[in-house]
């Protein structure tokens, strides 16, 4: 597994793009449904976690955030390699909202179990990639 992890609008889609560039891709951006379409292909590239994880927030945060990773593991269990493409909203001013707090420490929970597995981890800056792991 690799992590790709970055802030908004940061670059990580274009990255993980040019970095896969002629290979066969499959992109999911909702686990609950798995709209996978390519099953033929070697790498699936996992986004907007950050969306999939809103509707669950009001059950228990290591729950949700293992259910995720399991969805994760479970989904990529077919391919040779899984990319997920993270947001890092962890840094900076802590939520006001209550809710924005809540998918924060879920976020934090999973992100922790996503780098655990991971063989890489990528940090995107403004487009700008640096190896963490």
């Amino acid at each position: 597994m690799h992590v790709i992890i970055g802030g908004a609008y940061n670059g990580k889609r274009k990255y993980i793009a040019k970095q896969l560039e002629g290979q066969a891709v499959d992109w999911c951006d909702d686990l609950q449904h798995s709209n996978i379409e390519n099953k033929h292909a070697e790498i699936l590239v996992i986004t907007d976690l950050e969306k999939q994880i809103e509707p669950f927030l009001n059950e228990p945060e290591k729950e949700v955030a293992e259910t995720f990773f399991n969805k994760i593991v479970k989904n990529g269990f077919e391919y040779k390699s899984i990319y997920v493409i993270i947001e890092d909203i962890g840094r900076g001013i802590v939520p006001i909202v209550s809710e924005k707090r809540k998918l924060r420490d879920v976020l934090g929970r999973l992100y922790q179990l996503l780098f655990a597995e991971s063989q890489t981890i990528t940090r995107i800056w403004y487009g700008i990639p640096q190896k963490i792991k």
